[in-house]
């Protein structure tokens, strides 16, 4: 019986160290697609026509924030691009995103975050993975989005914020949401001076749905969210 046991606990051991290896395995695939989409957005950040390889589409133009559009039939994404100049430092408008409780302040979409994991490493830096679930316009049932983010702070007080598709087995698909793909989005935070801060959120997007109807989706509920910060930091901005 004791040997039984002993082999019990044993097993127990081996099982815990391979769900953590796992996890840390899953972590560094992370880390990697993190720093990968990252290096790849600043490649294709520029909407400037000497400079606009990628081919970025001017969609709006107003005082509070500017979107651009670009997109990518044969994958079925819409890439997105805005913009919006607004008072504050990069630092607490990045913690200001990355909180739920005050997204869903400017982010009129999202209606649910729950945050799977989150470590934070040396100089500010943080880990996250969770499951979002937005309320998109043109459909009745919301959509639910597995992801990882990454904080990053660089030199000169810039933050940026990657986000990407999670892949996990032990996430299971809500039957009250449709299970959308997040191909990946980007942020960066850049101040301007003293006083002010630009912020660029830009990412590629599969709402699961077709043509106009995907365009309206990726418009109304996703880059509308600079404009609701915009307008948020304008009214709120002794919260930074």
């Amino acid at each position: 019986m004791a040997r039984s046991i002993g082999t019990f606990k044993v097993a127990v051991v081996l099982m815990s160290l391979m769900v953590f290896a796992v996890a840390a395995d899953d972590m560094k695939e992370v880390e990697r697609a993190a720093r990968e989409i990252r290096d790849n957005s600043s490649e294709i950040i520029s909407v400037k026509p000497e400079y606009n390889t990628f081919g970025w589409k001017l969609e709006t133009k107003q005082a509070t924030h500017t979107i651009y559009l670009k997109e990518d039939s044969e994958n079925n994404l819409l890439w997105f691009r805005a913009e919006a100049l607004v008072p504050g430092n990069p630092r607490p408008i990045a913690d200001l995103i990355n909180d739920p409780a005050t997204r869903k302040k400017f982010d009129k979409s999202l209606q649910n975050v729950k945050v799977l994991s989150e470590v934070s490493h040396y100089a500010g830096e943080s880990l996250r993975t969770a499951v979002d679930t937005y309320k998109v316009s043109t459909d009745s049932k919301p959509r639910e989005f597995v992801y990882f983010s990454k904080t990053i702070k660089y030199e000169g007080g810039i933050v940026t914020i990657v986000n990407g598709h999670y892949q996990s087995s032990s996430v299971e698909e809500s039957k009250s949401a449709v299970r959308g793909r997040l191909a990946q989005t980007f942020w960066e935070i850049r101040p301007i001076g003293k006083t002010q801060t630009n912020v660029l959120f830009m990412g590629a997007l599969d709402a699961g749905l077709k043509g106009d109807a995907n365009k309206k989706a990726v418009l109304n509920d996703f880059a509308s969210v600079v404009e609701g910060l915009s307008k948020y930091l304008s009214s709120n901005s002794k919260e930074l």
